[in-house]
Protein backbone atom coordinates (compact mmCIF):
# COMPACT_ATOMS: atom_id res chain seq x y z
CA UNK A 1 0.00 0.00 0.00
CA UNK A 2 1.44 3.56 -0.37
CA UNK A 3 0.76 6.57 1.43
CA UNK A 4 -0.73 9.93 -0.52
CA UNK A 5 -3.76 10.80 -2.12
CA UNK A 6 -6.10 7.94 -3.88
CA UNK A 7 -9.07 8.79 -5.71
CA UNK A 8 -11.76 6.15 -7.78
CA UNK A 9 -10.03 5.15 -11.28
CA UNK A 10 -6.81 6.20 -9.68
CA UNK A 11 -3.67 4.45 -9.21
CA UNK A 12 -1.67 7.96 -8.44
CA UNK A 13 0.44 7.14 -5.78
CA UNK A 14 3.73 8.30 -4.02
CA UNK A 15 6.25 6.63 -1.81
CA UNK A 16 5.76 3.37 0.02
CA UNK A 17 4.26 3.04 3.01
CA UNK A 18 6.93 1.63 6.43
CA UNK A 19 5.69 -1.76 7.16
CA UNK A 20 4.46 -0.77 10.13
CA UNK A 21 1.99 1.44 8.53
CA UNK A 22 0.88 -1.61 6.55
CA UNK A 23 0.73 -3.39 9.80
CA UNK A 24 -1.74 -0.84 10.59
CA UNK A 25 -3.64 -1.15 7.35
CA UNK A 26 -3.98 -4.88 7.74
CA UNK A 27 -6.12 -4.32 10.86
CA UNK A 28 -8.48 -1.87 9.37
CA UNK A 29 -8.91 -4.46 6.59
CA UNK A 30 -10.02 -6.79 9.39
CA UNK A 31 -12.27 -4.16 10.83
CA UNK A 32 -13.55 -3.51 7.54
CA UNK A 33 -14.27 -6.90 6.73
CA UNK A 34 -18.03 -7.36 7.92
CA UNK A 35 -18.92 -4.04 6.30
CA UNK A 36 -18.37 -1.21 8.19
CA UNK A 37 -16.97 -1.37 11.67
CA UNK A 38 -18.93 -1.58 14.91
CA UNK A 39 -17.79 0.48 17.73
CA UNK A 40 -16.22 -2.57 19.10
CA UNK A 41 -13.92 -3.13 16.04
CA UNK A 42 -13.23 0.45 15.56
CA UNK A 43 -12.44 1.03 19.35
CA UNK A 44 -9.50 -1.96 18.69
CA UNK A 45 -8.12 0.43 15.84
CA UNK A 46 -8.40 3.74 18.19
CA UNK A 47 -7.00 1.29 20.55
CA UNK A 48 -3.70 0.60 18.75
CA UNK A 49 -3.21 3.74 17.95
CA UNK A 50 -3.04 5.14 21.19
CA UNK A 51 -1.92 3.02 23.02
CA UNK A 52 0.84 0.64 21.35
CA UNK A 53 3.79 2.93 20.97
CA UNK A 54 4.64 1.51 17.40
CA UNK A 55 1.35 2.82 15.57
CA UNK A 56 2.11 5.95 17.24
CA UNK A 57 4.54 6.88 15.10
CA UNK A 58 2.53 7.03 12.30
CA UNK A 59 1.78 9.99 10.55
CA UNK A 60 -1.38 9.88 9.86
CA UNK A 61 -3.70 6.91 10.74
CA UNK A 62 -6.66 8.26 9.91
CA UNK A 63 -5.67 9.07 5.91
CA UNK A 64 -4.01 4.61 6.15
CA UNK A 65 -7.31 3.63 6.97
CA UNK A 66 -9.25 5.88 4.24
CA UNK A 67 -6.47 4.35 1.67
CA UNK A 68 -7.68 1.20 3.23
CA UNK A 69 -11.43 1.43 2.47
CA UNK A 70 -10.37 3.16 -1.27
CA UNK A 71 -8.33 -0.01 -2.18
CA UNK A 72 -10.78 -2.68 -0.87
CA UNK A 73 -13.64 -0.73 -2.63
CA UNK A 74 -11.80 -0.44 -5.86
CA UNK A 75 -9.81 -3.99 -5.42
CA UNK A 76 -12.10 -6.31 -3.18
CA UNK A 77 -11.09 -7.65 0.29
CA UNK A 78 -8.54 -10.23 -0.92
CA UNK A 79 -6.34 -7.98 -3.54
CA UNK A 80 -6.02 -5.03 -1.25
CA UNK A 81 -4.59 -7.61 1.33
CA UNK A 82 -1.91 -8.79 -1.22
CA UNK A 83 -1.28 -4.93 -2.18
CA UNK A 84 -0.78 -3.99 1.51
CA UNK A 85 1.02 -7.03 2.79
CA UNK A 86 3.80 -6.70 0.12
CA UNK A 87 4.92 -3.78 2.51
CA UNK A 88 5.23 -6.11 5.49
CA UNK A 89 8.69 -8.29 4.53
CA UNK A 90 9.73 -8.19 8.44
CA UNK A 91 8.57 -11.77 10.37
CA UNK A 92 7.88 -9.89 13.87
CA UNK A 93 5.81 -7.43 11.98
CA UNK A 94 3.89 -10.24 10.05
CA UNK A 95 3.51 -12.14 13.41
CA UNK A 96 2.41 -8.63 14.89
CA UNK A 97 -0.07 -8.38 11.94
CA UNK A 98 -1.76 -11.46 12.17
CA UNK A 99 -2.62 -10.97 16.19
CA UNK A 100 -3.41 -7.38 15.90
CA UNK A 101 -6.33 -8.69 13.12
CA UNK A 102 -7.41 -11.68 15.66
CA UNK A 103 -7.72 -8.78 17.93
CA UNK A 104 -9.63 -6.99 15.96
CA UNK A 105 -11.68 -9.78 14.77
CA UNK A 106 -12.87 -11.29 17.83
CA UNK A 107 -13.53 -7.80 19.37
CA UNK A 108 -17.43 -8.08 19.22
CA UNK A 109 -17.63 -11.52 19.86
CA UNK A 110 -18.72 -13.24 16.55
CA UNK A 111 -16.41 -14.14 13.40
CA UNK A 112 -18.08 -12.84 9.89
CA UNK A 113 -17.33 -15.05 7.30
CA UNK A 114 -14.90 -12.15 5.17
CA UNK A 115 -12.82 -11.89 8.81
CA UNK A 116 -12.32 -15.38 8.67
CA UNK A 117 -11.26 -14.79 5.30
CA UNK A 118 -8.89 -12.09 5.73
CA UNK A 119 -7.02 -13.87 8.79
CA UNK A 120 -6.63 -17.12 5.89
CA UNK A 121 -5.08 -15.12 3.40
CA UNK A 122 -3.12 -13.32 6.16
CA UNK A 123 -1.92 -17.06 6.75
CA UNK A 124 -1.16 -17.89 3.87
CA UNK A 125 0.41 -14.82 2.44
CA UNK A 126 2.90 -14.37 5.65
CA UNK A 127 3.04 -18.70 5.61
CA UNK A 128 1.84 -18.99 9.00
CA UNK A 129 1.54 -22.74 10.43
CA UNK A 130 -1.98 -24.20 11.66
CA UNK A 131 -0.79 -24.11 15.07
CA UNK A 132 0.51 -20.46 14.45
CA UNK A 133 -2.87 -19.78 13.46
CA UNK A 134 -4.84 -21.92 16.23
CA UNK A 135 -2.33 -20.87 19.53
CA UNK A 136 -3.06 -16.63 18.35
CA UNK A 137 -6.89 -17.76 17.83
CA UNK A 138 -6.90 -18.65 21.65
CA UNK A 139 -4.74 -16.48 23.27
CA UNK A 140 -6.80 -13.39 21.63
CA UNK A 141 -10.20 -15.23 22.77
CA UNK A 142 -8.89 -15.41 26.65
CA UNK A 143 -7.82 -12.16 26.02
CA UNK A 144 -11.17 -10.80 25.19
CA UNK A 145 -12.81 -13.00 27.80
CA UNK A 146 -10.43 -11.43 30.85
CA UNK A 147 -12.10 -8.41 32.66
Amino acid sequence: MYAGAMSEGSSAVSAPISSLGAVFQTVVVTAFADGRPDLDESGVVAELVALDPRFASLPDAFELAVQVRVLVDLHGLEEALEKITASITDAEHRKLSFRLCTRAMVADGKTDGDEALVLGSLQELFGLSHEEVVATLDEERKRRATP
